[in-house]
């Protein structure tokens, strides 16, 4: 979540994308490895629907192509569901119904449980309870090794981050609101927890 690392790169990614700087080398080989290890993950749950796969980059219709598929009776599994409430959008790696209860899970190709892994889940824990007000479980599956994965449980801490995401979440709509760049300095936030799209902009590389 952008805004929670910075509210700038969150207000810039909103209306000025077209500053961002382009993915390194390195960034793009990690990306790779990121999918090939989610596709790995989702073998073993098929069958699914792919929403990713159906609608592509027309993002703005995942919510509404999601909810057709969960207006449908029975037991399933989403990838790339999108869920929306509050003009806030996520689309989580994997969303599965059973009976009347859901199942939210996180694809990292990290080995450990960062705290910006749980902010993510959390952010999507927050959506997705307003838009199924349903039962909720929350799951991530992190890298073992190469070959291998795990899935942990994250129900409890990610209800627990529940009141300070939904708090930083009207936080940064009223930022997006006031159609304002904020005047942010450079610092420890452009490179925590990742590297920010926008440094060189801030810094004022780009010409």
């Amino acid at each position: 979540m952008k805004g929670l690392q910075c509210p700038k790169a969150l207000f810039l990614n909103v209306y000025k994308p077209r500053l961002k700087t382009p993915f390194s080398a390195e960034t793009k080989a990690l990306m790779t490895d990121g999918r090939k290890f989610e596709a790995t993950v989702r073998e073993a749950f098929l069958p699914a629907i792919d929403v990713s796969k159906t609608l592509g980059p027309k993002f703005a219709a995942y919510a509404q192509f999601t909810k057709g598929c969960l207006a449908k009776e029975g037991d399933l599994t989403l990838f790339e569901a999108g869920l929306e409430h509050n003009k806030v959008l996520v689309l989580v790696d994997m969303l599965k119904r059973i009976g009347n209860c859901y199942e939210l899970y996180e694809i990292k190709r990290s080995t450990q449980l960062t705290p910006s892994i749980l902010n993510d889940a959390a952010m999507q824990y927050v959506v997705a309870k307003n838009v199924l007000q349903a039962p909720i479980q929350s799951f991530v599956i992190l890298r073992v090794n190469e070959y291998d994965y795990q899935i942990t449980d994250i129900s409890q801490a990610v209800a627990s981050l529940a009141p300070s995401i939904t708090a930083e979440i009207e936080q940064q709509l009223q930022i997006l609101a006031q159609g304002k760049e904020p005047l942010i300095a450079t610092g420890p936030q452009c490179n925590s927890p990742y590297p920010c799209d926008f440094k060189n902009y801030c810094a004022g590389l780009l010409l």
